[in-house]
């Protein structure tokens, strides 16, 4: 949430209904997100989380950043990476292919 400039949600177990109301209000302001109910915690993290995957779909470089360290082996195990975080899109998602698994 923070990475879309949207105020951070209290961890799980401090987030209150009208905590979740409030930060899914905040990001359906800002981007045209419909759901049939409101999410819970998790699937409004997962909805945020996703919003990186929609903006690589649309090839849409101004709605994500990429930060991190190169993932390297140490110890035979794979450290650290990249993580792809959300920014407000520059452009709207089209979600073009959301409408044909509708179809």
């Amino acid at each position: 949430m923070e990475a879309l400039g949207l105020k951070p949600l209290p961890s799980k177990r401090r987030a209150t209904v009208s905590d979740l109301a409030e930060a899914y209000g905040a990001l359906c302001s800002g981007i045209p997100i419909t759901t049939n109910r409101p999410p819970n915690h998790d699937q409004l993290q997962a909805i945020v989380g996703g919003l990186p995957g929609l903006a690589i779909e649309e090839r849409n470089s101004g709605a994500m950043r990429i930060v991190g360290n190169p993932p390297h082996r140490e110890d035979g195990y794979w450290r650290e990476g990249f993580i792809v975080l959300p920014l407000p899109p520059s452009q709207p998602l089209s979600l073009h292919w959301l409408q044909k698994l509708k179809d």
